[in-house]
């Protein structure tokens, strides 16, 4: 069986300049876990939500039970404002970062005439979510893990 038997031929894409948040939330909408960087129908690479969870930092905000002598206290208020403007600043820098600037490297692809087990070979080895599929350089579909799947029922 060939690629363009189980691709997906109308892919969600993304704009090089769309915002993280933008994408987060395409990525809600649609019910998807990944997409094409797309600049026009040239394949830029693939953004994931691997990729914007790893441009976020994750902070953990101490949660002991203690009872506080005044100064420790004021110093865990101090702290704990701290910890808060940290993660304004995280934030900030979240609503300000594109795709371009989160997307890994450019991805393993496939072209339409290609037997679907080479998608299977990419996704085994290298973990992937889609490979895109691309003719003449132009992204023409996408193959998920669950294009796969419905193959084998």
């Amino acid at each position: 069986m060939e690629v363009q038997d189980v691709m997906n031929k109308r892919p969600i894409r993304v704009r090089k300049g769309d915002y993280i948040l933008d994408i987060v939330k395409k990525f809600q909408d649609k019910r998807i876990r990944a997409a094409p960087v797309c600049d026009g129908d040239t394949l830029l690479g693939v953004v994931s939500e691997k990729d914007i969870l790893d441009f976020m930092e994750v902070h953990e905000f101490g949660t002991k039970l203690w009872l506080p002598a005044p100064f420790d206290f004021i110093e865990a208020v101090l702290s704990a404002k701290e910890e808060v403007h940290e993660v304004e600043l995280d934030f900030a820098k979240l609503k300000k970062a594109t795709a371009e600037e989160i997307m890994g490297e450019y991805p393993k692809v496939v072209s339409p005439e290609d037997h679907v087990s080479k998608v299977a070979d990419i996704m085994s080895e290298y973990t992937e979510t889609l490979v895109p599929v691309l003719e003449n350089d132009k992204l023409v579909g996408i193959v998920t893990r669950t294009d796969l799947i419905k193959t084998l029922l």
